[in-house]
């Protein structure tokens, strides 16, 4: 159910906004990691080109050659410090909202995601078709637009923040 309605949302926008291309924030790697063969932006983008999504997301290898620094290991050193500092009781989730929000106020994380966003910008030139639809992570979508507008693209938003409709 919740595959079917972002498949509908992925194909509402790529045929409202004429793309070319969909692009998605992943690469070949993760998705190995994942045990992931094809994502739902490759079975709409099989769909309409006939060729599968392009994932801008460097893997790990060019992320160190890029200086980008792993983000996990931020966020684990965050949920350290938000467990040292919960306080007596805290539940489980309230620990990991805290330590969701140090780790977003660390901007050692917002130097990494500003990396990756970058790259995805160069391969996503590097693709020469235009327009094309990015689908990435809500924390990405309006650094991503203003970190576009710096490289003279023009970004429209198609959801800030998708999520699947109570079922």
């Amino acid at each position: 159910m919740v595959h079917d309605a972002f498949a509908a949302l992925v194909r509402g926008a790529a045929t409202r906004y004429q793309v070319c291309l969909i692009a998605e924030e992943t690469s070949h790697e993760a998705n190995m990691q994942e045990g992931v063969e094809s994502t739902i932006c490759d079975e709409v983008s099989q769909s309409l080109f006939g060729a599968n999504a392009v994932y801008v997301d460097p893997n790990n290898a060019e992320r160190a050659a890029l200086g980008i620094e792993d983000v996990s290991n931020i966020r684990m050193a965050m949920l350290a410090e938000a467990i040292r500092k919960a306080p007596r009781g805290a539940s489980p989730i309230e620990i990991m909202v805290e330590a969701d929000r140090l780790a977003v106020a660390d901007p050692r994380v917002r130097m990494s995601d500003e990396k990756r966003e970058r790259e995805w910008i160069r391969r996503l030139r590097v693709q020469d078709k235009s327009p094309a639809l990015l689908v990435c992570g809500a924390n990405h979508v309006l650094p991503f637009r203003a970190q576009a507008a710096l490289h003279g693209l023009t970004v429209e938003i198609a959801a800030e923040d998708w999520q699947p409709a109570a079922y």
